[in-house]
Order: structure tokens, then sequence, then C-alpha cells
């Protein structure tokens, strides 16, 4: 098949000639594609993520999120999923075991958030009484406490890099063309304040990775139906930090993290 880009400007011109495309609820009839699991980091857009390549594969994802650390329980848990005709979204598992399953021919899609963001997003699920192992959970003050997920300074345990960073070091070495980056931000919509063009050019994006024919209206089908609505969401708004985010939070992460924000695209200097 084709996995040539749609160009952004034919998109937009979609939308603008049909703003209020009510599709079937069914999008396609159980294309075929590429085996995958979703690998995501904890509050970086899971279950956004999960909705869309359920809508577009027409399967019914199967939720692991807890850290699996052994090889072969991690191994027989996703290829019983496949044998099922399901996929896994799981937050964690050994690297060993996403090397052998894109030997066997598996794509994986990895989400990427704004890591402020994800902060917040792991601050709100904390203040929750989720997590009850993290000490931080136990600050009450909300400035105190997002400082020390931003650092770690008392119990030694950083949010980032443990929610996100040894995430991300599981891809190192994995073939580029086996691994797809999405991002929370392309893929939320205008509801999160993202861009509708975006959001339709990035689920097209996910279904060509799994190589799936998938049209622009195909794909409005999809973004009408993956915003909210799951036991984890809460408010799903990018640039939600800066209602939390104080001088003084913002120093300490630029300290820490702002190579990382330029990195993945989020800032381009130190001066936000």
């Amino acid at each position: 098949m084709s996995t040539q880009r749609i160009p952004l400007f034919l998109i937009c011109l979609f939308l603008a000639l049909f703003p209020h495309t009510h599709a079937s609820q069914k999008v396609s009839q159980n294309p075929t594609h590429k085996p995958f699991i979703i690998v995501s980091p904890p509050k970086n857009g899971t279950h956004l993520v999960g909705k869309a390549l359920e809508l577009i594969t027409n399967k019914a994802g199967t939720y692991h999120l807890v850290q699996i650390n052994d090889h072969n329980d991690a191994l027989q848990l996703i290829l019983n999923d496949t044998e099922k005709h399901s996929f896994s979204v799981i937050h964690k598992v050994p690297k060993k075991t996403l090397k052998v399953l894109v030997q066997k021919g598996y794509k994986i899609i990895f989400i990427v958030r704004d890591p402020r963001d994800q902060l917040i997003s792991l601050q709100n699920w904390l203040r929750e009484g989720q997590w009850p192992w993290i000490k931080a959970t136990r600050i009450k003050d909300e400035n105190a406490q997002l400082e020390e997920i931003i650092t770690g300074k008392i119990n030694g345990w950083r949010g980032f890099k443990s929610c996100f960073l040894n995430y991300e070091a599981l891809l190192k070495k994995l073939p580029k063309e086996a691994v797809y980056k999405t991002r929370f931000e392309k893929l939320v919509g205008p509801q999160g304040q993202g861009s509708k063009a975006d959001q339709i050019e990035e689920i097209i994006q996910l279904a060509q990775f799994l190589e799936i024919d998938f049209s622009i209206a195909q794909a409005e089908t999809v973004a009408q139906q993956i915003y909210g609505n799951t036991w984890t969401f809460r408010s799903g708004q990018i640039g939600n930090w800066k209602n939390h985010f104080t001088a003084h939070h913002k120093t300490i992460f630029k300290i820490l993290y702002n190579d990382h924000l330029i990195r993945l695209g989020y800032e381009t200097n130190d001066k936000w």
C-alpha cells in the first residue's frame, strides 16, 4: 500500500467543505494490518491513543497498565492478545520483549506528551490517592508536592525520569521503521486545545504506520469519538501546566530537563 503523506492543505480543505461529517460509529470492517502494541508512559494519553487505534482497526484493545518485568510473561501476554484479535496497550515491558516482537513483525506505537503536562497529570493522579507507594503522595501542599515530583530531592523519585525517560530508553536500538511516536498534542484535537487538522493528519499517520489505507472522512469519524469518557480522564488540555507551575517550578525544571524539552520539540530555548 502507499504510505504517502496526505498534504495538510487537503485535510484543511476537507474540513472546510464538510465541517459536520456524521458518519457511522463503525469506521471500517476489520482491516488487515501489521500486528502492534501501544507502549504508553503513564499519564501521557494512553486511553486517547487506545481509542483511536480501536476505531482504526475495529478491534478492542486489551489494557495491561502495569509494569511487567518478566520477558516470558510479557511476550506470552501480548501474543495471546493478538490471537484473540485484540492488541495490547501496556505501560512497560522488558526491552528484550520489544526486540523479539519487532523480529516477529510487530509495530510499536509510543506516546509522547509535553513533560510538564505529564507531571501535572501525575500530580493529580497522586492527589487522588493513586500509587500510595510514591512518598510524594503524602505531601499535602500542592506546590511542595510538585517540587518533589520534579526534583525527587527528598525521596529520590523524579516523575519525568521514572515515568518517561525510563520508558523512552526501551526504544533504543529498535529499528526506526518499527516505532511510531505519536504525540498527545497532535491527537487530542480542538477539545483539548489542539488543531482539528493536526488531529486528522495524526490519525491517518497512525493508520498508515500499520499499513491501513485510511481516508480523511474515516479519520474525521475517529476524531469525533476519541476525546474523554475514560476512567482516568481529567481535563486532557494542552498547556495545563501553565496553571500550576510557579516561577520556582519553572526554574528547577529548566535546570533538570530543559534539554529534553528542546529535544522533544516543546521548546526552542530556556526562555519559557
